[in-house]
């Protein structure tokens, strides 16, 4: 599980996500954590455009349409993060 660093949301907000097979997802919004722990909880991301397509699994939503995808599934951190 990721833990939080203070500079850690101001290092990844606005990042691309993509996927494994290099297809943007879109844009980091925030994160989510529990705040007893410190550990990350989920990426919200604000898609690129609507709708799952063989490229972009259907994760949940929340109430604003990003996708909140498990901090689990971050497979890499660069200038862009890769999920799964």
């Amino acid at each position: 599980m990721l833990h939080m660093n203070p500079q850690l949301g101001q290092k990844l907000a606005g990042k691309d996500v993509m996927n494994s097979s290099g297809a943007k997802l879109g844009t980091l919004f925030n994160v989510t954590l529990d705040m007893r722990t410190g550990e990350l909880n989920k990426l919200l991301v604000t898609p690129v455009n609507e709708g799952p397509t063989a490229e972009r699994p259907s994760y949940s939503k929340d109430a604003h349409g990003r996708y909140q995808i498990p901090v689990s599934n971050v497979k890499s951190i660069s200038d862009y993060l890769i999920v799964s």
